[in-house]
């Protein structure tokens, strides 16, 4: 999983596995915190991993 470092409190999930998910990563503002979820793990496990790392 990898992860844009701005943690905001909107946050847009890819999925790897989706057909160039680039160019929908290319379309998020960057205000936005954008995380890729390997396509390889649990999606939900990475964004329960993900969640606790926002600011409150």
């Amino acid at each position: 999983m990898s992860r844009q470092t701005n943690l905001n409190q909107s946050v847009v999930f890819l999925d790897a596995g989706v057909s160039d998910y680039q160019s929908l990563q290319a379309g998020v503002i960057p205000e936005v915190a954008t995380v890729i979820l390997s396509a390889n793990q649990d999606g939900i496990e990475q964004i329960s991993a993900f969640l606790p790392l926002l600011k409150p």
